[in-house]
């Protein structure tokens, strides 16, 4: 009785140690599964990730150079509504002088008729003096 006994005991604990077997293969399975849906899970948030942080830095790198864009549209804002701008424009194109100068137009000679432009030149005189005083002056002192 006591060989039937570990007989009986052995074939028990042999199905015993196959369904044990058979439950570690499926666990094991089962964690490979679920470790490699969290490896590929994990490779797809960091290339997410590095995507994003690309978009990011290009997204930098254009309000960079858009602050340096408006810098300097800031830069030629303040020059062009300044006095020094106003006054030149006025001098060059509308032929503007001030009080105590005296504008002077230079007939076009033969080589300078092409561009269409009128020559001239600005001369500093004394406000006190009168109209033929400065003309003398400026036949005196030249232009």
């Amino acid at each position: 009785m006591t060989h039937e006994r570990r007989t009986a005991k052995k074939d028990r604990s042999a199905g015993m140690y196959g369904l044990s077997g058979m439950m570690t293969l499926v666990l094991s399975g089962v964690f490979v599964g679920l470790s490699v849906l969290l490896v590929a899970n994990s490779v797809r948030s960091i290339s997410t990730a590095y995507q994003r942080s690309q978009i990011v830095e290009q997204a930098q790198d254009e309000v960079e150079s858009l602050r340096l864009r408006n810098l300097e549209l800031q830069e030629q804002l303040d020059y062009v509504t300044g006095d020094t701008y106003v006054e030149k424009e006025a001098r060059d194109r509308l032929l503007f002088t001030r009080d105590d100068e005296v504008l002077v137009v230079l007939p076009e000679t033969s080589e300078e008729q092409g561009d269409g432009e009128e020559k001239r030149e600005t001369v500093d005189v004394d406000a006190d003096l009168q109209g033929w005083a400065r003309w003398l002056d400026v036949l005196r002192n030249g232009v």
